[in-house]
């Protein structure tokens, strides 16, 4: 009875429990991955906005450009101006339908104007931009180049360097938790090839550290989801992308799993504790009440041996107002009619005693 009792009370906590515990876990993992998702999100607007002012403020040269009759020095002044006001450009040259730069910012430009060879001109209206580069500055660059139209027609280019420190600053600034013991996420940039061109770790970024064959660059090429979970030296990493468009580049948030799921392995402690707790406290619950039904089970079965042994005058108590009250009066009251059955016995055995020694009595008289 005590076995099935702590069963009853137990099985279905344990149950609950465990079920408890597995929902509570994918939830919050659910909901971490959601987060760094989020902020992967934020980051890649950041960073697509930053290179859409930037195409903008070229555009605007090449369009000034294209409808002004302006003259050399002003078209210098003007290239000098764009350089001088928005720090994100490194240079800014005009070229001609060939290539061959007419105006520069570089100042050894106005004595040694150079061919810019292999660089992508554009004959739509369209912005072609190069693949990201370290420039001498050791800094990530990406060079735009927008055709200048003058009555519809193309008249020349202007190209310009766009250094994005301002990218590097805000990868830096990306800090997901933080433990001196499980460590802290951080974010990364990758290009459309795999190569990493923003990271905390600038050496990896000079090394242009190709990550197409890793497990995030495998998951980008995929895009099957936009979260994967994977095995690095460092231990079990969660990594949320998201792409940058229209560049197709990725921005990468990357957390341990010890510091990202450290609220999981909390709730799953808690859970693990309460479950305890409460199966402790219903087992103690069931022992009351197992003990509660077997106790007066037990004074039934002692008072049943001992009116077997002849003991009538004992009386079973079982408090309360149940089934087993109810027996153990009933045992009381067959007990006391034995008991009254057996005086009437003996008082009977006493008279043919009496009788039969007054019938010898008499008989000797």
């Amino acid at each position: 009875l005590l076995l099935s009792h702590i069963s009853l009370a137990t099985i279905p906590v344990l149950i609950i429990g465990i079920l408890l515990i597995q929902t509570t876990r994918k939830s919050i993992e659910t909901s971490v991955a959601d987060g760094n998702f989020e902020v992967a999100k934020r980051a890649s607007n950041e960073i697509s906005l930053y290179i859409e002012q930037a195409q903008n403020i070229v555009s605007q040269v090449a369009d000034i450009m294209g409808m002004l009759d302006t003259t050399p020095i002003e078209r210098q002044r003007l290239i000098d101006n764009v350089v001088v006001r928005h720090e994100q450009f490194r240079e800014l040259a005009v070229l001609d339908l060939d290539g061959q730069e007419l105006f520069c910012t570089r100042l050894a430009t106005h004595s040694t104007p150079h061919n810019r060879d292999g660089l992508d001109l554009p004959q739509a209206k369209a912005v072609s931009k190069s693949p990201v580069f370290i420039s001498e500055d050791r800094l990530p660059t990406v060079r735009m180049t927008v055709p200048i139209h003058r009555f519809n027609q193309v008249t020349g280019y202007v190209t310009a360097d766009v250094n994005l420190k301002d990218m590097w600053d805000l990868v830096d600034s990306v800090q997901i938790g933080g433990d001196n013991e499980s460590g802290f996420g951080n974010a990364y940039v990758v290009s459309g090839n795999g190569r990493l061109i923003a990271h905390p770790q600038r050496e990896r970024v000079y090394g242009q550290e190709d990550l197409s064959d890793t497990p995030v660059g495998k998951a980008i090429t995929a895009a099957v989801s936009n979260t994967v979970l994977y095995n690095s030296s460092d231990g079990e990493q969660l990594a949320a992308f998201v792409t940058i468009e229209p560049l197709g580049w990725h921005v990468v948030i990357e957390q341990p799993t010890a510091e990202a799921f450290i609220r999981s392995r909390e709730a799953k402690v808690e859970v693990t504790v309460l479950m305890i707790c409460s199966a402790v406290a219903a087992s103690l619950i069931g022992v009351f009440f197992a003990r509660k039904i077997a106790h007066p089970v037990s004074e039934l079965v002692r008072g049943a041996n001992l009116f077997g042994k002849g003991e009538l005058t004992h009386s079973i108590e079982v408090p309360g107002h149940g089934e087993l009250t109810m027996l153990a009066e009933e045992f009381n009251h067959m007990a006391r009619q034995l008991l009254e059955k057996e005086r009437q016995l003996q008082r009977a055995e006493r008279l043919a005693t009496l009788s039969k020694f007054a019938s010898i009595l008499s008989h000797e008289i």
